[in-house]
């Protein structure tokens, strides 16, 4: 696993206490990404709002996820994509 991927996973747990975060090895699947999230966490952003929405089209989300945890993902180099409304992986 990169050192990337290790940072992603320590950022996500650190910063967001999203605790259910894992290297996709660790699922043995094929599904796509290099971190797997459960998306159906209680952990909210600063505003309140859930850090994740799958359903969610209004401005504070893109893509289902809150902004703010949006743009720190991509100020890392990571992009999302949903495999399931409660399941997500970064790439």
């Amino acid at each position: 696993m990169s050192n990337e991927t290790w940072d992603l996973i320590d950022f996500l747990q650190r910063n967001y206490k999203i605790e259910f975060v894992k290297e996709r090895s660790e699922y043995k699947t094929t599904l796509g990404g290099n971190v797997i999230a459960y998306a159906k966490s209680e952990v909210l952003a600063k505003d309140g709002l859930p850090l994740f929405d799958y359903f969610n089209e209004s401005d504070n989300y893109v893509g289902g996820i809150h902004i703010e945890l949006y743009n720190d993902i991509v100020k890392l180099g990571f992009d999302h994509d949903w495999f399931d409304s409660d399941t997500i992986g970064f790439f």
